[in-house]
């Protein structure tokens, strides 16, 4: 998504260079011309890094490595996918575009309806381009612009691509994401009949995501991830994103001190759950059943109704926070495999060992077992049920600007609070007639939303009371699993897989 907002940057900026040159049409005064003439060309060398920024992000540089395939695994079964034989299928689920055409951002492919889910699915594949958004629709993201990344997925999961995340026209979200995919090393990392035809991509809020994850996760890294397959309805090419994840695992190979090589493998997973309803009452912002007040379009036409009526005096937007972060008993599993063993010259003893923390909110559930030979299973137990929620952060207002706004691209901007638009529809919806001139005026004094304080900082690296080189056939029960019920994520962590190898020595 970097280079939609480096195109919408473009734009904007060839814009105000269109409105200069307009103005010097136009101004006699030579000091006023001077200074216009000094705009021009400080926006002229502004665009011209803004178009070199993005031909770059348009044509990336290639990843120069991979980790190995073997790695990280899943075993899971997706559910039943659309009609893949229909080009349309993501757009029909999405039903038009946001705010006026689908009342909210995205939609469950399996459950449109729905905010939770119920029916996971799963893949694995390659990072690519991990980074944080410049251009969120604020109104929904509370706890911060997303991490996002997109996914070169393998072969099994494309079926969770639509056709917007295989377009590779200048028009598509993704472009330059699936033109880096396509160009992935072939090694023995990566099977050499595997063709990368599109990503799929991951958001997730960033204060959702810990540091020390993020800080962590690396281009060409493994990934496994479990969520929310969604439509984008914010893009015209309704692309399909895990958006967000419940639980994302990336691995890569490290170096350990004796100078082998070991997989890493960090984990973490969702502490809340974002909703696309808005409330009118703050202090039943955390609870499913309380009454709310509908999709952000809605909502905001009864606002600007109550701030006209003067029964408020400023439009507020603020999304209920979904009571628990998952919903249901979800059970995952992960394969943690020992980097490959490429060594057949040298006749070695090798010995599979296992190291590992994890941390785990009341309710939660890890276990590590031998898999076979070569790896790990790691399973976990997520079951609503069991489970108490962690307390919400301090909530802080944020009064977002009409200017604001309108800075952000397009699809994330002016479209949201177009005050002709709100007029017309608050006049077709409900029957008043509030003119242009007020609507715009209402808008100009700023839109009221939420903005809650970054989580407790949460080490997923933290190696106290760690299990350290247990040997596969005699993992510790018990040790490892620290319950911490002052952290919000149900998971995180951490697991490394190595070979001990001596040599043997031949009389």
């Amino acid at each position: 998504m970097a280079c939609e907002e480096l195109k919408a940057k473009l734009a904007s900026e060839k814009e105000a260079r269109a409105f200069i040159i307009q103005d010097l049409h136009t101004v006699k005064d030579p000091r006023e011309r001077a200074q216009l003439l000094q705009e021009l060309k400080q926006i002229g060398a502004t665009i011209a890094a803004t178009q070199r920024a993005l031909n770059i992000c348009l044509t990336p540089p290639p990843v120069a490595s991979l980790a190995p395939q073997s790695i990280l695994k899943i075993q899971s079964t997706n559910p039943q996918p659309p009609d893949e034989t229909d080009p349309n299928w993501a757009k029909n689920i999405a039903g038009g575009t946001f705010p006026t055409g689908s009342g909210i951002e995205w939609k469950q492919v399996l459950d449109p309806q729905d905010e939770y889910d119920e029916s996971l699915v799963s893949a694995t594949g390659w990072v690519i381009h991990p980074d944080i958004s410049g251009a969120d629709f604020p109104f929904s993201h509370p706890f911060g612009s997303d991490y996002e990344m997109s996914i070169a997925p393998d072969p099994q999961y494309s079926s969770l691509l639509s056709p917007g995340n295989r377009d590779t026209s200048s028009s598509g979200s993704y472009a330059s994401e699936i033109k880096q995919a396509q160009t992935l090393p072939k090694s023995a990392s990566v099977d050499n009949a595997i063709v990368f035809d599109g990503v799929l991509p991951m958001e997730w809020d960033q204060n959702l995501v810990p540091e020390s994850f993020r800080d962590n996760v690396h281009e060409g890294d493994r990934v496994a991830i479990y969520g929310r397959w969604i439509v984008d309805c914010g893009h015209d090419d309704f692309h399909t994103e895990i958006h967000p994840p419940l639980l994302m695992a990336c691995g890569s190979i490290q170096k350990h001190p004796d100078n082998s090589q070991f997989t890493r493998v960090l984990l973490t997973s969702r502490p809340y759950l974002v909703s696309q309803k808005y409330t009118v009452d703050t202090d039943d912002i955390y609870n499913d059943n309380a009454s709310d007040d509908g999709t952000f379009y809605s909502h905001i036409l009864k606002e600007v109704i109550k701030v006209n009526a003067h029964a408020s005096l400023l439009v507020e937007a603020h999304p209920k926070i979904k009571s628990f972060p998952f919903k249901g008993v979800n059970l995952l599993h992960m394969i943690v495999s020992a980097p490959p063993v490429t060594d057949i010259i040298h006749v070695v003893n090798r010995q599979l060992v296992v190291s590992y923390r994890f941390t785990i909110r009341s309710g939660c559930a890890v276990q590590v077992v031998q898999n076979d030979a070569y790896s790990f299973g790691v399973w976990i137990v997520l079951n609503s049920a069991g489970y108490t929620p962690p307390p919400l952060p301090h909530r802080n207002g944020h009064r977002v600007s009409k200017d604001e706004i309108d800075r952000l691209s397009t699809d994330a901007g002016t479209k949201y609070l177009e005050a002709e638009a709100i007029s017309a529809a608050v006049q077709l919806l409900f029957g008043g007639i509030i003119g242009v001139a007020i609507v715009e005026l209402i808008l100009n004094r700023g839109v009221e939303t939420d903005q809650y304080d970054p989580l407790k900082e949460n080490n997923v690296l933290d190696r106290t009371g760690a299990v350290i080189d247990a040997h596969a056939n005699n993992i510790p029960k018990n040790a490892g699993i620290v319950v911490d019920d002052t952290q919000p994520f149900p998971i995180s962590g951490w697991i490394e897989a190595r070979w001990i190898e001596t040599p043997i020595i031949v009389k």
